[in-house]
């Protein structure tokens, strides 16, 4: 059997089915010689861009991540029982281990400290890492322990960056959110408004350049990015009725569909990324011509099955299934037992099914900042709290001291209690948006799971305060009353 043979086997062998029906792409009137079409060009460009790997097992120019996760999504799947397959599909997953762990040694060698701007090896890390995640989660690997390193933790800190970067990279940064979001972890509510911050009153994102006049023209490409992770995090339990979140994928709608030209957003990979950008947000079919987008992505494949290049090829692929960065969660219940792993981040001692999330919000003059904080079921919150401080780099922190009452806050993200204004830390319980007291301390509160809980620092005057230490601990903030 030839090399290419063989590869294509591996790939077209399935592991996890995942179902493709392309056949209302563009709604229950989608035209069936479309459907016919779509289907025969899906398979020569998966054969094509299959047919382009390397005799490394990888694909070149630092295509080897994206390649394998755009295979994965078109149902393209690793073999799962046949053995003779087994060391090709492992030779695959051991050149994205080596391609990663190159990527990762270069940016340590780099990783900027208090510098405003990030070297070109660690800009490098922040363009590639989530692709690299992805394409972990697309073929069964664990994204949270990647020989001991939390990769997510990683792209997490390296997003950090984002805030004091001169250059706002608004494309990176929205891969960043769709590779954490697909993969199933949390997204950090910061995240979301540094994102939100570049969308400009239209819905769209600008080009980035040195010009004046390429500076004020429309992104597409980072606009549909955006939508795409965006309509990712919607459908979180955390971030499913926020608003800031549905007015981000409106306005990025309204971008889209105003610079769709007949059924063309731009480019052949402008023109996919737009059309999963709609499908991810569920943008009626009617609205922005699905059948003549469709139709022009179809009518770009040469007669080999590519599409102009490898990166569109890659691109496209997707989309000619059905198919987005979103559905890589449903190849995770149908991998393998030999490299299934947990969805929840890796946490200290607790299993995954029993791990729960809370919103944690903390509220002062200034405005909210929000922590999703995870942790084991039969935790309490100041468990929960004290869990967060450990992991989130100092981007979270609070200090206490012990009283007659208990533990009692004193200081949060370094805004302490004011006796003299009579501004205390405050608990409270956030239920329909609508903020309720609590009669318990931090220690004592056992969340359930998506809840949310709003510290304020806020004045308490003395009455207040009074009937607060009676039923809550000085301040209303006592952790652990009793103890």
């Amino acid at each position: 059997m030839k090399f290419t043979d063989i590869v294509a086997l591996l790939f077209l062998q399935s592991c996890c089915v995942l179902s493709i029906d392309v056949d209302s792409i563009c709604g229950p009137d989608t035209n069936g010689d479309l459907v016919e079409s779509i289907h025969s060009a899906r398979q020569v460009a998966g054969d094509w861009l299959i047919g382009r790997r390397e005799r490394h097992f990888g694909w070149r120019q630092g295509n080897s991540a994206a390649a394998v996760t755009s295979l994965q999504l078109s149902n393209q799947s690793f073999s799962r029982d046949n053995e003779s397959l087994a060391l090709e599909r492992d030779l695959t997953i051991k050149q994205l281990h080596i391609e990663i762990l190159s990527l990762l040694s270069k940016s340590e060698r780099s990783r900027p400290s208090n510098s405003l701007a990030t070297s070109k090896n660690h800009r490098q890390t922040i363009d590639r890492l989530p692709y690299f995640i992805m394409a972990l989660k697309a073929t069964c690997q664990n994204t949270t322990d990647f020989h001991g390193i939390n990769l997510i933790s990683r792209l997490s800190d390296d997003m950090k960056l984002h805030r004091r970067d001169r250059v706002k990279r608004y494309f990176q940064h929205a891969l960043g959110i769709l590779a954490m979001c697909s993969t199933g972890h949390p997204i950090k509510r910061r995240y979301i408004e540094d994102l939100l911050e570049g969308q400009q009153s239209d819905g769209c994102y600008l080009r980035q350049c040195t010009s004046t006049a390429c500076g004020s023209s429309a992104d597409i490409d980072t606009t549909a990015m955006v939508l795409s992770a965006l309509s990712c995090v919607h459908r979180t339990d955390i971030h499913r009725d926020e608003e800031i979140v549905e007015a981000g994928i409106a306005n990025a709608v309204d971008c889209l569909l105003q610079s769709n030209q007949n059924g063309s957003f731009g480019n052949v990979i402008t023109d996919a990324m737009a059309a999963q950008g709609l499908l991810a947000a569920e943008v009626n079919h009617s609205r922005w011509d699905c059948h003549s987008t469709l139709g022009s992505v179809v009518g770009a494949m040469h007669t080999d099955g590519h599409h102009g290049s490898l990166a569109a090829t890659i691109h496209v692929l997707p989309l000619l299934a059905g198919r987005h960065h979103r559905h890589l969660n449903e190849i995770d219940v149908q991998c393998p037992e030999e490299y299934s792993y947990n969805q929840v981040p890796d946490l200290e001692d607790f299993s995954s099914s029993d791990a729960i999330r809370i919103l944690l919000e903390v509220s002062t003059d200034t405005g909210s900042i929000y922590y999703e904080v995870e942790g084991p079921h039969g935790e309490s919150l100041l468990e929960l709290m004290h869990r967060e401080q450990d992991i989130s780099n100092a981007a979270f922190s609070f200090d206490t001291k012990t009283t007659d009452w208990g533990e009692y806050i004193i200081n949060i993200n370094g805004v302490e209690n004011d006796d003299g204004s009579g501004q205390h830390w405050i608990l409270e319980r956030v239920q329909n948006r609508e903020p309720q007291c609590i009669d318990k301390g931090a220690g004592d509160i056992y969340p359930e799971g998506n809840e949310h809980y709003l510290w304020t620092h806020r004045y308490c005057g003395t009455e207040t305060l009074a009937e607060t230490e009676v039923e809550n601990g000085i301040g209303g903030n006592d952790l652990k009353k009793g103890a």
